[in-house]
Formats: C-alpha cells, sequence, structure tokens
C-alpha cells in the first residue's frame, strides 16, 4: 500500500519525507555512487568529510527505492554510524534544500543525523 510519505528512521527517530523528496535522494545517492560530481566529493573532502561516505551511497539508495515501489514494508532504517547513514548526511549537506530551507523535510532528516553526529 502506497504512502505519500516515506519514513526514514534514524536510530529510533522517525523523519517522514514526501515520496517526491525520498526519490530525489535515492537518485543523487545513486548519482554519487555511479562517480558523477567528483568534484562536489573533493569540495566536501576539503571541508573534513572523508570520501568513505561513497561506499554506503548505492545501499542507502537501495533502501530508499525498496521504500519507494513497497519491495520492504517499514520506515528506511538508518544506524548513524552506518556508511549508509554517513551517505545520505553527505549528500543533504552537498545538495539543498537543507540550507535554503530549514523547513523542509530533507532539512529535518539532515538535522536528525547531524544531531546524532555522524
Amino acid at each position: 500500500m502506497r504512502t505519500d510519505i516515506v519514513v526514514f528512521e534514524v536510530d529510533g527517530e522517525s523523519v517522514p519525507l514526501t515520496r517526491s523528496s525520498a526519490a530525489l535522494l535515492a537518485e543523487k545517492l545513486r548519482n554519487y555512487a555511479g562517480g558523477q560530481y567528483e568534484r562536489d566529493v573533493a569540495d566536501l573532502a576539503k571541508l573534513g568529510i572523508d570520501p568513505v561516505w561513497l561506499e554506503g551511497a548505492r545501499a542507502a539508495a537501495d533502501a530508499i527505492e525498496d521504500a519507494l515501489t513497497d519491495a520492504r514494508p517499514g520506515p528506511v532504517p538508518f544506524d548513524s554510524a552506518g556508511k549508509a547513514a554517513h551517505a545520505v548526511y553527505a549528500v543533504l549537506r552537498l545538495t539543498g534544500p537543507v540550507f535554503s530551507d530549514a523547513t523542509s523535510d530533507v532539512a529535518h532528516l539532515h538535522a536528525v543525523l547531524d544531531s546524532n553526529r555522524l
């Protein structure tokens, strides 16, 4: 049964995203995992974020897409210490609207991941 939201669970905290936000996040993760946007990755590394986060990007994209297609029931779980959570956090730092709209659903997900300080 499809809903209008995809729920992410970060260390027990539920964070809802619209389906469109979740789909866009999955697409961005997959693009980064595929080697696109190497300059963005290098810029983030200059800020002290090790590119090791790329190792979790494909798994995070797969988990989100499974939720979007109803292949997996329930929320998309992220352990804040895990590679997938690191990938989501990095991609959200690299792309908007996390900083341009602090009230957006993706900004909320970023804040939750940040509060668990990856």
